[in-house]
This record gives C-alpha cells, structure tokens and sequence, in this order.
C-alpha cells in the first residue's frame, strides 16, 4: 500500500448526517474522487443505530424513544441496535484494490481491527486487547439477536474477551465501507429501555450486555474520554498500515452528496 490516505475528524455530528458522511465518502472513494478515508466523529445527541436490515418497528419502544428525545437512523451496514452515547465512532471507506488486505472482509476486518487494538493500547501500556474469534448467532429468518454490544463477533476488539468495539462493514462492487463504536463508559447499557421488551427480557438483555462488553473506562480503572485517543488514530493507523495520512476536509462534491441525502437516513 503506497497511497496516501486522509483522515477527517468530523467532530459531533447529527445521526443522519453521520450516516450521510459515510455514504458519501464510500460514493466519492469508490468513484476515485477521493483518497482512501480514515474518519473519527462522535454524535450530538444520544442516538440509536439499527442495521440494514431491521425493522424499527419489531425493534423499538417508539413511546419511550420519543419521550427522551432519542434520534434514531438506519445504518447502510448490517449488524444489530447500537445505542450511541458518550463513545467514539471510526470509519474506513477505501477501494477493494487499495491493497491485498482489503480485497475480501475477513481480511479487510482483522487489518483494522488490529490498528484498533493499537490505537487503545496507546492509551495505557498495561492493557492489552485481542481479536474475537467468536461467531454470531442468529435467529431462524438470519438476523441477529440481542444488541450489537450483548456478544463479540468475530475479529472485533475485545479486552479480556469482552467486547469494547463494535463494528460492521458493508462492500461494494469497486470499494467497502467499515465503521464502528468504541465504548467509553456504561451509558450504552440504556438501549435496553428502547427495545421493544418486556421486564423480564430487559433483565436477561441486561445480563448479556454485562457478561459480554466492556468500557474503557472499566477496563483501565478511571474515567477515559475520547479526547485521549483522538491524536492516537493518526499515528497508529499510519505505523501499523505502514501509509502517510494526512488532515483532510469533505470535498465539494462530497458535501453536495451529503446535502442531497439530507435526511434520508433519520427514522424520525
């Protein structure tokens, strides 16, 4: 790999326009009018993400959604509910012929994941993170039960072998987009009071999300905000991919793609 890559710190976005963002640098990268792009945003307000391939409806508690003045968005990956609070989310957009590794999705999802594991590992010498070699399981009709958080699948961040990245991935003809959460503290822990549950799946919900994830703040044993890793992607990406990345901004075409898909991806 020789190319060299951007990196844009979006800093706190609305859900659609998060989900706009990614779509249209996968668009402009896949269409060789951008770089291949390394992104780190957060979210504004408190946001529930369903995959692709979810019902709203089968999913969520739409009273208790509104009344707390949740946002919710439909992702363009796969994968299960992820509540976004307090954490901050990555994404890679680059094309299948960038380099060996990003020609299928095992290989794409390990090669990140490991310069995630570096990027966390920066943050305190005496932690150290490893790849899941855990599968999904799914229900009969194939999607995936329980939130995104509740288990690991496999080649995502765990600390002792507890989840604390969560990620997904959706390829394209020509270029692949990859994007995921890294969970901080707990407050992920409320999206059981969005689901469509009764009390006695909330506990058992509840009881999976405790056995499976984990913060970073948990795992390091003080409080850890997402400004002490931000400065870490630039550098740990670029050393373990062995590529120049630099600052970059949205271009012009991409920032009218955004506009264009206004809020196509808001539930609301």
């Amino acid at each position: 790999m020789s190319a060299t890559w951007r990196l844009i710190n979006s800093g706190s976005q609305l859900g659609h326009l998060n989900m706009a963002i990614d779509r249209a640098v996968l668009e402009s990268v896949e269409n060789k009018m951008s770089p291949p792009t390394l992104r780190i945003y957060q979210w504004e307000k408190p946001c529930i993400s369903l995959g692709y391939f979810q019902n709203p409806d089968n999913e969520l508690n739409w009273q208790q959604v509104r009344a707390d003045g949740v946002d919710v968005v439909k992702r363009m990956t796969g994968g299960r509910a992820v509540y976004h609070i307090g954490e901050l989310a990555y994404s890679v957009c680059c094309r299948n012929d960038e380099a060996e590794w990003c020609g299928t999705k095992e290989t794409s999802y390990q090669v990140i994941s490991r310069a995630l594991i570096k990027v966390l590992e920066s943050l305190e010498g005496n932690m150290e993170f490893s790849l899941s070699r855990s599968t999904l399981k799914s229900n009969a009709t194939g999607e995936a039960m329980l939130p995104c958080f509740s288990s690991p699948a496999r080649f995502e961040v765990e600390w002792n072998q507890k989840k604390i990245v969560g990620s997904a991935q959706r390829r394209k003809k020509e270029a692949f987009l990859q994007h995921g959460s890294i969970l901080f503290n707990r407050d992920h822990l409320q999206i059981i009071d969005y689901l469509k549950l009764n009390e006695l799946e909330k506990k058992s919900y509840l009881k999976e999300l405790n056995a499976n994830a984990i913060s970073l703040s948990e795992c390091s044993g003080r409080r850890v905000y997402p400004t002490e890793i931000v400065e870490d992607f630039k550098s740990q990406f670029s050393k373990e991919w062995g590529v120049t990345i630099e600052n970059g901004e949205l271009l012009d075409q991409e920032v009218h793609r955004i506009d264009e898909l206004g809020k196509a991806y808001s539930l609301l």
